[in-house]
């Protein structure tokens, strides 16, 4: 039976890793294996966007959260990065999806900004604190589901495991990596993204039904935290806002994610919420 769902993820992702290319439709759906003729009617159908907007939609959420925490970054730049031909274009765009001009949202306060007028003292829920740390290149098995990030990320995580133990692994992963893509101040809570990920060695089989993801090799800022998962938004308001300011750094071009000790449901969970860094 052909999974529309998963052939339009291959899209998405394939997209979502090209948003400062010009979007070739053929390619698009030639990573979902739909015929270029019917791409755009099969994609509107199962992701309830078009292609066009998907990417305008990503592109427009990344600049965003680049006005808002890489606050040194002129906003010509913000505009080239995220794939927009003008600085025009990018300002009418930007203001159509958020009611501000670029520039008057970057004055705004955001979550997670470092704001100075916050309590710097940690949520009570957990046990907090920062390092810098340096993590290798990792590859990956994803399973990516989209949704409010507490049902997406257990839907996420249920598919990882019933793929990696249905292909003939007798143990959990070594290492389990999540990854929210969204920040939900900027994204629509069903469109939020979140993958769940086993780390793979470089010549290990990539077990059937799971994608193959990357994350490049880089310093990050890690919070090292101990708690309940109902308090996974103050740990990533609390790096943002207050660690973040503390390591004077900026954030890399790339995700943050979570790293996992255990995967199994708790409570408490232990998990290292990773910032790469731009060093």
């Amino acid at each position: 039976m052909i999974d529309y769902q998963e052939r339009i993820g291959r899209a998405k992702r394939w997209m979502a890793d090209r948003l400062g290319e010009p979007l070739v439709l053929d390619d698009a759906a030639a990573a979902a294996a739909f015929s270029k003729y019917h791409f755009h009617r099969i994609f509107k159908a199962v992701a309830g966007e078009t292609p066009s907007a998907f990417l305008r939609r990503l592109r427009l959420e990344k600049a965003a959260h680049l006005l808002a925490f890489m606050r040194d970054t002129p906003v010509t730049d913000v505009a080239m990065d995220c794939g927009f031909a003008t600085p025009s274009a990018f300002a009418r765009d930007f203001k159509a999806r958020f009611g501000v001009t670029p520039m008057a949202y970057r004055k705004r306060p955001h979550d997670g900004a470092s704001s100075g007028a916050s309590d710097p003292s940690p949520p009570p829920d957990g046990d907090y604190s920062w390092s810098i740390v340096h993590f290798d290149a990792m590859r990956l098995a994803e399973a990516r589901r989209e949704g409010r990030y507490d049902r997406a990320a257990g839907a996420a995580w249920s598919a990882l495991m019933r793929r990696w133990f249905s292909s003939g692994r007798r143990r959990p992963p070594a290492r389990a990596i999540g990854i929210a893509w969204d920040n939900p101040g900027i994204t629509d809570e069903p469109r939020c993204r979140y993958s769940a990920c086993a780390r793979l060695d470089d010549a290990e089989a990539l077990p059937d039904g799971l994608d193959e993801l990357r994350l490049p090799e880089n310093s990050c800022l890690v919070l090292r935290w101990r708690g309940h998962r109902r308090g996974y938004s103050a740990a990533y308001d609390y790096l943002y806002r207050i660690a973040l300011a503390e390591c004077d750094g900026l954030p890399a071009d790339s995700p943050a994610f979570e790293v996992y000790d255990d995967i199994g449901l708790g409570p408490p969970v232990a998990v290292d919420f990773c910032l790469p860094l731009a060093l």
